[in-house]
């Protein structure tokens, strides 16, 4: 079976479509989201747009990890402790790596080290069995943005950037703002998409997307949204990244984006379009490098974000980086970074 941070399908067949569309969907989006401080010239509506595309990417990333590793622990010659064991030196990897994206010089907020983190803790917690993690991802969903400011307010976190890399964090530093207090992503915000990406793959609906309940999907996200707006608008400035209004938006955009990923993969026409953005998806992990290598040249002499709009960079992020991938993944096949990752984990050898 494929890494998370690779396909999480195999080959032919046995490739499931909706986790792989789920994962180009969001790295689009992450594209889309790192290059809109290039086009500061828009109108109200385009940047409510451009707002919700930014906040889908990470929760959706979240949701596909999860699916993932439910996929490798389902595997018959994979033992869970194996699975276990690869997953947390994934994990380790993608730290080290979002860490050493941080002094590129991007505008971008990393959420690899996050991503990272999450892998290690989510997998364990999925041998738990379905009844638990359900539980589970109910219960932190409601409650983690409680504790998360409980937790700020008890060891008297500074906020904001406070332990950002330029600001040589200390180890404890590090992990108290991956888990608890990012101003961004947090792994006690993403855990629940993980878990509910793992309930995914048990019931069957990751593999075999049924239409109506992927139109009802829809429906709930679209409802839900329409709330959780309502309610972000009642609030005003003190809404923040990781409060429950912020993590319903979070979940509504996520309901919305998996139910019309089940509507696509079951409409067959739609199938050979589809597959350009399906082949994102598995070189997922490689573009999100090489757009921060991009968006770190275009920001070399940091004067970025500049008054107005520069379509060329905005282009050159989002259309110039999706086609690198694309051609990668349709010609060459596994992405650079995802086959590091693999080495490291031991989960690929080499040739």
């Amino acid at each position: 079976m494929p890494a998370p941070d690779a396909p999480v399908v195999a080959t032919g067949a046995d490739r499931w479509p909706l986790p792989d569309l789920a994962r180009g969907l969001a790295i689009v989006a992450m594209l889309i989201a790192h290059a809109q401080v290039l086009i500061p010239a828009r109108s109200e509506f385009v940047s409510e747009i451009l707002a919700r595309i930014n906040d889908v990417a990470s929760p959706l990333f979240g949701l596909v990890m999860g699916m993932s590793a439910a996929i490798m622990l389902g595997a018959r010659d994979e033992p869970a402790g194996r699975v276990v064991w690869h997953n947390t030196l994934r994990g380790a990897v993608l730290i080290g790596l979002g860490i050493w994206l941080e002094t590129w010089g991007s505008w971008v907020a990393i959420v690899l080290a996050i991503l990272g983190c999450l892998l290690i803790v989510g997998t364990p917690l999925l041998l738990l069995g379905r009844r638990v993690v359900a539980v589970l991802a109910a219960v932190l969903f409601v409650a983690a943005p409680f504790v998360n400011d409980a937790l700020q307010r008890a060891i008297e976190w500074p906020g904001g950037y406070h332990a950002d890399i330029a600001n040589s964090p200390s180890p404890w530093e590090l992990l108290v703002r991956w888990f608890i207090a990012d101003p961004h992503y947090r792994v006690s915000s993403l855990l629940p998409f993980f878990l509910v990406g793992a309930l995914l793959v048990w019931s069957g609906a990751a593999r075999r997307p049924d239409v109506s309940w992927s139109l009802v999907a829809v429906c709930v996200g679209a409802g839900l949204e329409f709330v959780a707006t309502a309610w972000r608008s009642a609030l005003g400035d003190v809404v923040e990244s990781g409060s429950l209004p912020d993590a319903v938006h979070d979940a509504a955009l996520v309901t919305l984006v998996l139910g019309l990923c089940g509507l696509l993969v079951a409409w067959r026409p739609m199938q050979s379009l589809l597959r350009p953005v399906r082949e994102l998806g598995t070189v997922a992990l490689s573009l999100y490098v090489l757009q921060i290598a991009v968006i770190a040249w275009l920001n070399r002499d940091e004067v970025r974000p500049v008054p107005e709009n520069d379509w060329s960079g905005w282009w050159l992020i989002v259309l110039g980086v999706a086609l690198v991938g694309w051609a990668w993944a349709h010609w060459l096949g596994r992405g650079p970074v995802e086959w590091l990752t693999g080495i490291v984990s031991g989960r690929y050898r080499r040739r």
